[in-house]
């Protein structure tokens, strides 16, 4: 297993130097979000971070393939310049939204419309992994739901970024673990007090993130844990909590998984 940090906490002008401090305090990889990726000379980019010895954990564009026959357009030409962006970053990790629509909102043919076009972004990509982040109002709002999705796909290069907790709090974090444990590549981690979004450090809340991480593993789970929300709601300073988690999953996650 591996550390990684979300950097959409930072604006698009922080993110260079907060990557820098994170290389520095022993993080190996870190996720690009769109706003900045879009922003950005990806082949720039990829010097700056190989210089610095870091890697790009996951990047992370805005897929919708629940919405309008446009949208759906909008997302295979997005599909297509986020593989040119792997590739220039050495990145195999695509993080992959369905849009807007939960589980229990979409019809059959929305489904449907929402299957084939998973199909085809993985079929643009052949030779990376696009990663369903688990996530309300989507189809992977719940671990039966993300598991049907999976299912129906087919596809072996579609797996799932794991971010707890699923249902709107109600699924059993452990239960989502074992559900989807052997599909999880990657993890946005977090922990908290009292239920979601009163967010704070990992090993510091409801959750025992060590048993956890440990369901994962038994499951074959060794990809990258990512920090994210790391200013805890706009209540905590993200280098703060940067330090404070990598120290925790050094000395707890990966010396005694």
């Amino acid at each position: 297993m591996k550390a990684s940090f979300c950097s959409n906490v930072f604006s698009n002008d922080e993110i260079p130097g907060a990557v820098k401090h994170l290389k520095t305090l022993g993080y190996q990889g870190v996720e690009f979000w769109h706003q900045f990726l879009a922003a950005t000379d990806i082949v720039k980019l990829k010097k700056y971070i190989d210089g610095i010895g870091i890697c790009a954990s996951q990047i992370c564009p805005y897929f919708n393939v629940t919405g309008t026959e446009r949208e759906l357009k909008e997302t295979f030409l997005q599909a297509e310049e986020y593989v040119r962006y792997a590739r220039l970053l050495d990145c195999n990790l695509i993080r992959v939204f369905t849009g807007n629509v939960s589980s229990r909102e979409a019809d059959a043919k929305t489904f449907d419309q929402a299957v084939e076009g998973l199909r085809t972004i993985c079929d643009i990509g052949k030779g990376l992994f696009f990663v369903l982040e688990t996530h309300d109002e989507s189809l992977m709002d719940t671990g039966y739901a993300t598991l049907k999705l999976l299912g129906k796909v087919k596809r072996d290069n579609l797996r799932v970024n794991l971010q707890i907790p699923l249902d709107e709090g109600k699924e059993d974090v452990y239960e989502s673990a074992r559900m989807l444990g052997e599909y999880v590549i990657h993890i946005h981690a977090h922990n908290w007090i009292g239920g979601w979004p009163n967010l704070t450090y990992l090993d510091n809340g409801d959750v025992d993130f060590k048993k956890f991480i440990g369901i994962l593993a038994g499951k074959g789970f060794d990809g990258y844990i990512s920090i994210e929300h790391s200013n805890h709601s706009g209540k905590k300073n993200p280098y703060k909590v940067a330090e404070h988690e990598i120290e925790y999953l050094k000395r707890v996650i990966f010396e005694e998984l």
